[in-house]
Order: structure tokens, then sequence, then C-alpha cells
């Protein structure tokens, strides 16, 4: 389960941040929160650090998405949808290596015989994404863990084979 950022009580989680015109403007705000802890955001943006890092999953990204300006209605299509751009906030070792895997998105079952890789939600939000790494030391609470440096990807054309070739075998299986 989710959780839900809480409101810290001042009121600056009141005013939610336009989103990036532009790839450049949403590189230059990513890469402001480099060094920054998760609690120092929750802060400025007046939100509470959940104590609990059991509990708060998805607590980092829903903070970060509201700090970078991502559209809050976006569902289906990727976190800055004029950008075609995904979010993925990602814990990693100080190695930089990362410490799990991340969602992308999930198929509708009663749409699956229909479904296209051109149209596919996972090629929507595989364009581009913004991965920003997160110290994920279990040890560290949730308000000292750091930011590293964000980096915008976007498959070649041999990831995006790789990548079709894998959706089209699991859209097999499901259909078998």
């Amino acid at each position: 389960m989710k959780s839900k950022l809480i409101p810290d009580g001042t009121g600056r989680d009141q005013i939610r941040r336009p989103g990036p015109k532009s790839l450049a403007e949403l590189r230059i705000r990513a890469e402001a929160l480099q060094g920054r802890s998760v609690g120092e955001l929750a802060t400025g943006l007046g939100f509470v650090v959940p104590e609990d890092n059991v509990r708060s999953k998805g607590f980092v990204g829903q903070l970060v998405e509201w700090a970078l300006g991502a559209d809050p209605t976006a569902g289906e299509l990727p976190d800055f949808t004029g950008l075609e751009v995904e979010l993925k906030t990602i814990p990693v070792r100080s190695t930089g290596k990362p410490i799990e895997s991340t969602f992308c998105c999930s198929i509708t079952m009663d749409r699956a015989d229909r479904e296209t890789w051109e149209s596919s939600r996972l090629k929507r939000r595989l364009t581009r994404v913004l991965w920003l790494p997160v110290d994920g030391a279990s040890v560290a609470p949730m308000a000292e863990r750091c930011f590293g440096l964000a980096r915008l990807w976007q498959p070649g054309e041999t990831e995006w084979d790789v990548l079709k070739a894998d959706w089209e075998d699991l859209m097999g299986a499901i259909g078998s």
C-alpha cells in the first residue's frame, strides 16, 4: 500500500509547482535535488516524513513528483505528460547499484488481446525516464537519505528491440 503525503500544517503543501515546459527545465529542477535530503525537501514543501520506513512505500516518489511539477492526473500516461517523461526514484547502495527493481506499469486483462506494442502503456512510460537515485541505506532514517544526480534516459534502438520482444513474450504468455 502506498503512503500518502501528509501536510505538516504550515500551508506550504498548498503550493504545487507548475509542470516544466521543457526537458532542459525538468533536468535543471531534478539536478537541483542532488545532495539534498528527503527531510529537507519535505520540510520545504510542507510535508511530514514518515518515521516508519517499512510503511512509507512511494513517499519519496510522490514527494519528488510534487517538487518537480509532475502531472497529478497523469494516470496511464508518463508523469510529465507534455514531455513524455516518466519519473523513477530508485534506492541505491553507496556504490550506486540499485537495491530493488522498480514498477513500470500493469496491463488491463480485459484489453490484453487487443494490445499492441506501439500503443502499450509500457512503451509510453519508457519513451523517456528520469531516474533519480536516493540513498537506500536501510539503517538511515528516511529523512536523512539524500538524492543523487538525476539522469534522463531514452532507450536506444537495441534496447527498444529487447523491450518489445520481452513485452510480446509476456503478452503471448497471457494469451495462452
